[in-house]
């Protein structure tokens, strides 16, 4: 067993799922081809190139009930966007909506899913075009029936402005 910073106590399953995690990410990215943000010359200074932000949730563990609270700061405002542990992209979706007074309709695209067997993508677009968001955080603790459990959110693609 390996204790994270907090002093969760993570078990043999949940460390393999994590380093299976990592390895199929690092394989991904080592294939995808060179995409958005890259610096190129523009009337003699640098200029990148404008890009929403995306943000992956990946639940580990397979949990058969509760809920996780994310914690999604965007303009310096935070809320705690309570998903349950199995659903959709479309409920996320409006949950995000409805529970952070940054996000608007039209300001966030959610798809993948359903939790725990497939990652969500959250796409922030519209309002929330073209800026880096931060890196939503994830607690896990009242997620029931699994073992080793964990939420992940991960940045599949930086916001720039361009």
């Amino acid at each position: 067993m390996a204790a994270n910073p907090e002093g969760y106590l993570l078990g043999p399953k949940a460390l393999e799922q994590i380093r299976n995690t990592v390895h199929a990410e690092l394989a991904r990215v080592r294939v995808a081809t060179p995409m958005r943000g890259r610096w190129q010359r523009s009337g003699g200074r640098s200029a990148c190139t404008a890009q929403d932000d995306w943000q992956d949730i990946t639940v580990l563990g397979q949990p058969t009930g509760g809920s996780f609270t994310w914690a999604l700061t965007i303009n310096a405002t935070s809320a705690n966007i309570s998903i349950a542990y199995n659903d959709s992209a479309a409920r996320i979706q409006s949950a995000i909506v409805a529970r952070h007074s940054q996000v608007s309709s039209g300001d966030v695209t959610c798809s993948g899913g359903p939790l725990p067997n497939s990652t969500v993508r959250v796409k922030f677009e519209g309002n929330l075009a073209n800026q880096p968001i931060d890196l939503a955080l994830a607690n896990f603790s009242a997620l029931t029936g699994g073992s080793g459990m964990a939420v992940i959110t991960s940045k599949a693609q930086l916001g720039a402005t361009g």
